[in-house]
């Protein structure tokens, strides 16, 4: 089977950890996280304030 990649931007909010969740049980996906704070699961993340436009300019080449 062919992994997939997702990227969960808010990861440790409601509904980003909802998809995180939903996402381990299903499998089969490289998960990419962006949030302040790292969530608890293992992964890649980009620790990113979503709210401050300079941080994401400097950080945004993490995702590529």
């Amino acid at each position: 089977m062919t992994r997939r990649t997702a990227l969960v931007v808010g990861a440790t909010g409601v509904v980003g950890s909802t998809l995180l969740e939903h996402l381990l049980q299903d499998g089969g996906w490289d998960i990419v996280t962006v949030s302040r704070r790292q969530p608890q699961v293992a992964g890649r993340h980009v620790p990113m304030d979503l709210l401050n436009p300079a941080d994401c300019r400097a950080k945004a080449p993490q995702l590529r």
